[in-house]
């Protein structure tokens, strides 16, 4: 994305391996246009790239846009402890935006780290009260932390602000059967199920079986078969 963004959920690349898959010449273009981690470019020219920004910015947006992009790329490289040096260093720069606090929280949801998880995204929401996604992860963090009740309130929040993402339903399912509500899980699994392809099928299952509708539980586990 052009704006800075919280880190994709895409496969953690071998640092090595992406070192290696670089061209022989650097790409043609801007470097606001290369260093984007979700660009083209080859992952050692899109961290060249966003050095070179950090370089060249003469303000706090601007270095901390490349910080932030720059944490974005050693992420995706699976490089977590230079992402979080990055993200750390863009709040440094400039620590009234709130994707910096959130690409933190990912990285401690990442490594089970829920408490410090759910005050980065206690920050992101503080600064960016209208980012459904900030206030789901912080339910997220929350549910993890045994917190059902606020992380439930969390994760409702977020639907009523973005009501068409299968993950958040998919998450109230989960919170629902924990909290014995099977009725409310099933429903929300369902939801899910229908923004997805039956993605959180496999809790839609459990929901069916503990609410003893024993033919729904072996369609849906006939149909997640054929889907393997």
């Amino acid at each position: 994305a052009a704006a800075p963004t919280a880190p994709s959920a895409a496969p953690a690349q071998d640092a090595s391996a992406a070192g290696s898959s670089a061209p022989t010449t650097p790409p043609s273009g801007k470097d606001e246009d290369i260093c984007p981690s979700d660009s083209n470019a080859a992952p050692a020219d899109r961290i060249a790239a966003c050095r070179r920004m950090l370089a060249n910015a003469t303000d706090s947006a601007s270095k901390n846009t490349a910080l932030i992009e720059l944490g974005n790329n050693f992420y995706d490289m699976g490089q977590r402890d230079e992402a979080l040096k990055n993200y750390q260093a863009a709040i440094d720069a400039d620590p009234k935006v709130a994707a910096s606090y959130a690409n933190i929280g990912l990285i401690r949801l990442d490594q089970y780290r829920f408490d410090e998880a759910r005050a980065a995204f206690d920050k992101a929401f503080q600064l960016d009260p209208d980012n459904a996604d900030d206030i789901y992860q912080r339910g997220v963090a929350l549910g993890d932390l045994g917190s059902f009740d606020a992380a439930l309130s969390d994760v409702k929040r977020a639907i009523e602000m973005k009501s068409d993402v299968s993950d958040y339903y998919g998450q109230l399912g989960l919170l629902q059967l924990a909290d014995g509500s099977i009725e409310d899980a099933v429903a929300a699994t369902d939801k899910a199920a229908s923004l997805s392809d039956a993605f959180w099928s496999g809790t839609a299952v459990i929901a069916y079986y503990l609410g003893e509708n024993y033919p729904k539980s072996i369609e849906m586990i006939d149909k997640g078969a054929k889907e393997q």
